[in-house]
């Protein structure tokens, strides 16, 4: 009955009552084809309303599609909030996550420099230190060989 009063594009705009909007997470532009779709589909139902509003039955099974289509479209804007409130709380996360890190690295990089200068000192002071020891030494052998050098010309001279 519904369909031989009413032109077939308003009825197949008005879709199933099965759609479950919060059944999952669609993108972005999904939800706005659907929005867009809904708020035709209302159009649709609201012109033919007024050109067959002398027919109580239609007029009621037409209402009741509109009432459907408003509960969905308002459905699917609570959840395209929800979905848009949800987005904001992760990036929120994610840029307090990403200063977290970066303050880390921060720190991170300033102790490896620290370290790497005490290592680097640690090193010279070492490398100081083995050489005034080889100095010392080389002085205490080259002293020796002069004396058994000497005591080797007394001897043999």
């Amino acid at each position: 009955l519904l369909q031989s009063r009413l032109p077939a594009a308003a009825v197949a705009a008005c879709g199933s009552d099965d759609a479950d909007p919060a059944a999952g997470s669609p993108d972005s532009a999904d939800l706005e084809r659907r929005l867009a779709e809904a708020e035709a589909s209302l159009r649709t139902v609201s012109s033919a309303l007024k050109e067959r509003q002398h027919s109580d039955e239609a007029s009621a099974v037409l209402r009741a599609q509109a009432q459907r289509q408003l509960e969905h479209l308002e459905a699917s804007a609570k959840t395209r909030r929800a979905v848009e409130e949800r987005i904001a709380r992760v990036e929120e996360l994610l840029r307090q996550e990403r200063e977290e890190r970066e303050g880390w690295l921060t720190g991170f990089k300033a102790s490896l420099q620290s370290t790497m200068q005490e290592l680097t000192r640690s090193i010279d002071t070492s490398i100081a230190d083995s050489s005034k020891l080889m100095r010392g030494r080389l002085d205490d052998a080259e002293a020796v060989m002069r004396r058994l050098i000497q005591t080797a010309d007394a001897s043999f001279g």
